[in-house]
């Protein structure tokens, strides 16, 4: 079987980005992702979204990114939300109780609606 590459999607909307990496969530995905947190002018991606419905899994790496790149956010005024979890992934954020203090939606336009109700965004 062959094994899926990686894509990233990355879409303003706003005063947020929403990310959405396709296929694994490996050592490649995070290398992307930290590429892209990095690159982001801080002001435009105070509020984030991370859309995994487009996963095949998530591993260790991935989750421990999840709860850094959440705790930046928020650490620096922002919001962190995690939406389209399913199946072993979901499962494993469950388990590990991330769901205590990363914040999840069922989907990306519930996360952004809870963003503009808790920090005030107008667009």
């Amino acid at each position: 079987m062959e094994k899926r590459k990686l894509k990233m999607r990355v879409e303003e909307r706003g005063e947020t980005i929403v990310l959405k990496p396709e296929g694994p969530c490996g050592r490649d995905c995070i290398d992307a992702l930290e590429q892209f947190i990095h690159s982001a002018d801080r002001e435009s991606s105070k509020h984030i979204v991370f859309d995994a419905s487009g996963l095949d899994y998530i591993d260790s790496p991935g989750f421990r990114w999840l709860v850094d790149r959440s705790r930046e956010v928020h650490d620096g005024g922002g919001s962190f939300t995690v939406v389209g979890l399913a199946g072993s992934a979901e499962r494993a954020f469950r388990l590990l109780r991330l769901d205590q203090f990363i914040p999840s939606a069922p989907s990306v336009e519930a996360a952004i609606a809870r963003q503009k109700r808790r920090h005030g965004i107008s667009r």
